[in-house]
């Protein structure tokens, strides 16, 4: 029993239908704020301007990395790069540090210890590049990251929302640069959906 002069707050990124049934049978009489998603749907971020490239080749992502690492437009320090694989997460930071680029890794396989280190190294700017799958897509407080590069697509809409959502905070612009294949259409169709609301 919650006392009458007592006030609760739950404050979540994400509050999925189970926890609001939860919320609405513990706290029948709630306010609900909500910026971005709200009632299911999905709004993206109007600071963050979006790139899309459309590639035949998985072999080609590599290439137009590069290049995009490699113009004024994008500065490599406080870049994300997601990956959809732990062993892809791996491989692009061993490639990307040959070619001279100082970059941490963040996967699901890695021991916490080592997690928590990536992300100290990269949030102190001791590492230019994060590369990850989408353990970094939320729950993370990244400040100052200004560009998002998709070297692989989600496979969901609300995943590229979150995963761009990592530039773009607390009112500074980023950039959002995704690498589109030809079996990338059902999310990219959600993605045009989300950005004509």
């Amino acid at each position: 029993v919650v006392r009458s002069d007592a006030h609760l707050a739950v404050l979540s990124a994400t509050c999925a239908g189970p926890v609001q049934k939860l919320l609405q049978d513990v706290m029948p009489k709630y306010t609900k704020v909500a910026a971005g998603e709200v009632e299911g749907g999905l709004t993206m971020n109007a600071l963050i301007r979006q790139h899309f490239y459309c590639l035949t080749e998985k072999a080609d992502r590599m290439t137009k990395l590069q290049t995009l690492l490699d113009t004024e437009a994008i500065k490599p320090s406080s870049t994300i790069i997601f990956t959809d694989t732990r062993a892809s997460c791996k491989t692009l930071k061993k490639a990307l540090g040959k070619r001279g680029l100082n970059c941490v890794a963040l996967e699901g396989s890695m021991r916490q210890d080592d997690r928590i280190a990536a992300v100290e190294q990269f949030s102190a700017q001791e590492a230019d590049i994060l590369i990850a799958t989408d353990i970094a897509a939320r729950g993370l407080d990244l400040r100052s990251v200004t560009c998002v590069i998709n070297f692989d697509m989600p496979s969901k809409t609300r995943d590229y929302v979150h995963r761009i959502g990592r530039t773009g905070r607390a009112g500074a612009t980023g950039g959002a640069h995704s690498f589109v294949l030809p079996d990338d259409g059902a999310v990219c169709r959600g993605i045009i959906a989300a950005l004509r609301q």
